[in-house]
């Protein structure tokens, strides 16, 4: 059907999209059948794939492109066909952690697709991204995100080497020429830039609310910075929280132990029964935010904050310690899985249900076996289309005792 399909003025060049031009008939069989195919090959039961795509394009409020002399974009085809590891994260492929710095060694000239536009962003952010494009700052290599708020606050966070952060503070115009109400951070530790009057200077990450969940009929605001993980994008969001939401009322848990809380986007929603959680999270930064958010949500009058333990730590090396105690799992593993965090589950005799999200299918079948062994099944199984066009999306599963 023609409605289906997307017509994009760099599909001939920009390796950002996988699928584009395919119709989304076709783009929903093949998830689903990529999926049914990694299950299988697992061994693993399962019940029909549920496939809900919230729309064919703008779903993105959040952009990764990547800035290399004078060009800001994505990875250009021919470099990705030819097997290169692409200068930066492509639309699917989620937010690479402040550690995972883009490669920028090798090769000659630009390997990047200039982008004037995009039809994956949001309007809101489609109107920032124009407005940042007439107005490059002068590097030669780095990237770049661009951020717009639920309420309307614009960021950017500027990962560039050392020698060219110091050059933007020195001579400073560049970063002054930007409203007051435009947050910039800069480098790896994603310091917030304090553009005083004197010299712009690095000052310890701020936290604003850049994104948004639910708790019951609330909506939350989740503190982080403009280099934070979330979400790609509200919409989406909104139908992950409420599944949550549904599939945790349904069991009526005592107690949650949640495995990626990150800044609490889905432990709001797991909290609107009458559970009490523990958060695990290795980003400590990110675990800032989810007590700031908690004290948000109680000014609102929903005091949630003697519910929730939370715990910084690597729990894919160490479960946490009050595992046995839940009677639901909540797991939202990086895209390696979820590794030795499992480990415990043969003693966790109370516990009886597992609600599981991942952005990497492979990693979540490799998973989904050890489950099934120690006699969980899988249940429901749900695809969430938020990356529309590219080869990636979200898997949402429950497995029962």
């Amino acid at each position: 059907m023609a409605a289906e399909v997307v017509h994009c003025p760099h599909a001939d060049d920009c390796g950002g999209c996988d699928f584009i031009g395919r119709p989304l008939s076709w783009q929903r069989d093949h998830k689903i059948s990529e999926l049914g195919s990694l299950l299988r090959a697992g061994g693993v039961s399962f019940p029909a794939i549920d496939f809900i795509s919230p729309a064919l394009n703008g779903l993105r409020d959040r952009l990764d492109f990547v800035l290399e002399e004078g060009r800001l974009g994505l990875a250009g085809k021919s470099r990705r066909e030819a097997g290169e590891n692409p200068p930066g994260p492509a639309f699917g492929a989620g937010l690479a952690a402040p550690k995972e710095r883009p490669d920028f060694s090798g090769g000659t000239g630009s390997r990047i697709v200039d982008l004037l536009e995009c039809g994956q962003l949001s309007a809101s952010l489609g109107a920032w991204l124009e407005e940042f494009r007439a107005h490059l700052p002068r590097v030669r290599r780095g990237s770049v995100r661009l951020r717009v708020a639920p309420d309307g606050r614009r960021g950017m966070w500027l990962d560039f080497s050392n020698a060219d952060i110091k050059n933007l503070l020195d001579e400073s115009a560049w970063l002054k020429s930007w409203p007051a109400d435009v947050v910039i951070e800069m480098g790896q530790r994603r310091k917030w830039v304090d553009r005083g009057p004197s010299r712009p200077v690095l000052r310890d990450p701020v936290l604003f609310p850049w994104f948004e969940s639910r708790f019951q009929e609330e909506v939350v605001p989740l503190y982080g910075m403009v280099g934070s993980f979330t979400q790609p994008g509200l919409r989406s969001n909104r139908l992950i929280t409420e599944w949550i939401q549904s599939e945790v009322r349904r069991r009526n848990p005592r107690h949650i132990v949640e495995f990626g809380s990150g800044q609490g986007n889905l432990s709001f929603p797991a909290l609107s029964g009458g559970a009490t959680l523990t958060a695990c999270e290795t980003d400590r930064l990110a675990l800032q935010g989810f007590a700031r958010s908690l004290e948000a949500l109680a000014e609102k009058g929903h005091d949630l904050r003697a519910k929730v333990r939370i715990e910084a730590g690597d729990f894919l090396r160490r479960p946490p310690e009050d595992f046995l105690s839940a009677d639901l799992l909540l797991v939202n593993p990086p895209r390696s899985g979820l590794k030795k965090f499992l480990d415990p589950l043969p003693q966790a005799r109370g516990l009886e249900s597992i609600l599981s999200m991942s952005c990497h299918p492979e990693s979540f079948a490799e998973d989904a076996p050890r489950m099934v062994r120690e006699g969980f099944a899988l249940k429901k199984l749900r695809i969430l289309d938020q990356f529309p066009q590219t080869k990636h999306y979200e898997v949402l599963a429950v497995f029962e005792r």
